[in-house]
């Protein structure tokens, strides 16, 4: 399950996990699943599995990959995802291995929609959430000159 806020790269990452350019325009998917947009605004308005091989290549396992809505818009819209979220994996779902939360590289402070989101998360699975959890940096820049400052800062 890939969690965020608005904008950080969810569906990309999605996308790259099952083989897909990080840019796919989710045309096999309703509500905005699985696409990609350069925008800010929020595609991805429905909580959406798709199933796939890992990184694309056939002789790897076979897995499911959870694309969903980001956290951080009106309050009303936000009750929907969390909502539909919940449903989702209760009810088609069942079992999740791992949750990765994605946040923009370039992100200094955590949002309040990610840590409302993160609270959320740790009341529905207790402590043991983050036995779970990967934090992903999303919108990493691998050209030389970020390379170079990040290899200078100390970690």
């Amino acid at each position: 399950v890939i969690l965020g806020s608005v904008g950080v790269g969810k569906s990309s990452l999605a996308n790259v996990l099952v083989g897909r350019d990080k840019n796919y325009n989710g045309r096999s998917f309703d509500n905005g699943c699985f696409r990609v947009s350069p925008g800010v605004d929020s595609v991805t308005k429905k909580t959406c599995a798709d199933q796939g091989n890992w990184l694309g290549d056939t002789n790897n396992p076979s897995f499911t990959v959870i694309d969903t809505p980001g956290f951080g818009n009106e309050l009303l819209e936000e009750e929907k995802t969390i909502e539909n979220l919940v449903t989702t994996l209760r009810d088609e779902i069942k079992y999740v291995h791992v949750f990765i939360i994605a946040f923009k590289q370039t992100d200094q402070r955590m949002t309040h929609a990610l840590r409302s989101m993160i609270s959320l998360f740790e009341k529905m699975f207790g402590d043991q959430f983050w036995d779970n959890a990967i934090l992903e940096a999303t919108h990493w820049n691998h050209g030389e000159d970020a390379e170079r400052i990040r290899m200078k800062s100390e970690p």
